[in-house]
């Protein structure tokens, strides 16, 4: 659960029982969405985390309440293993929504990943101040996998499970481009296997 915040002294006005009515329903719904939920200060200290960000994190709540942003929401590249700069950091310097890029994943406290896609925005008060940031992200490490099968599918034999025509077309227009921007000569290297069908007739495919 959240760390409960003092009210105001003085006995409870009807009007601060109805925010306090809102808050704890506004709590609830946070709690209840699919989405992984949390905020921090201009600090970059934690000033909330719903229950599927504690699930994500392997923080609770009330562990992570005041810590520095850094301590609960590691993010890095998937290919370089590179820290990525928070998006609500950027967000609140920019004072403006962004996202991460699309090979981001989050490290659970206990070291397992998760692809993840996010939104994160600057909050603002009553006077259009900011005053912190809010990061809405979510699971999409299947997603992500099952995309990863459909392009190897589509690049790869699927007897022999290498490379096809099609990424062999690919990556020589690539290294083209590569040559032409660089202004470096390019080679192909061209191997031919002497009676494979012959092999593959009278063995079968597993020889």
């Amino acid at each position: 659960g959240s760390r409960a915040r003092p009210l105001p002294p003085g006995p409870a006005t009807s009007v601060d029982e109805a925010q306090l009515r809102r808050s704890s329903l506004a709590q609830l719904t946070l709690d209840s969405i699919g989405d992984a939920v949390i905020s921090i200060d201009l600090a970059g200290s934690v000033t909330y985390l719903n229950a599927v960000a504690a699930s994500m994190t392997g923080w609770s709540s009330d562990e992570a309440y005041g810590r520095l942003l850094g301590d609960i929401l590691r993010i890095v590249d998937a290919t370089s293993r590179a820290a990525v700069v928070n998006p609500m950091l950027t967000a609140m310097l920019g004072q403006q929504s962004v996202s991460l890029g699309p090979n981001s994943v989050m490290l659970h406290r206990d070291g397992r990943e998760f692809a993840i896609e996010d939104t994160a925005a600057p909050i603002r008060d009553a006077g259009g101040r900011v005053i912190g940031a809010v990061m809405v992200f979510h699971d999409v490490s299947i997603a992500r996998e099952r995309t990863a099968r459909i392009s190897r599918l589509a690049y790869h034999d699927s007897l022999t499970g290498l490379p096809n025509r099609a990424l062999l077309d690919e990556r020589i227009l690539q290294s083209i481009g590569w040559s032409r921007r660089n202004r470096k000569l390019l080679g192909g290297l061209y191997i031919d296997v002497d009676r494979f069908k012959l092999v593959n007739d009278t063995f079968g495919h597993a020889a």
